[in-house]
């Protein structure tokens, strides 16, 4: 039981850096077709 929810914490906290890293990925490609010239 107690190895169940240490799994759980853990996925729940690759999951929330995962949609951060998805965050920062379209950020960058926001300020990319920002900072372009054309």
């Amino acid at each position: 039981m107690e190895s169940r929810s240490q799994l759980d914490s853990l996925l729940s906290v690759l999951n929330f850096f995962f949609k951060i890293y998805k965050t920062v990925e379209i950020i960058k490609k926001e300020v990319d077709s920002n900072l372009c010239p054309c």
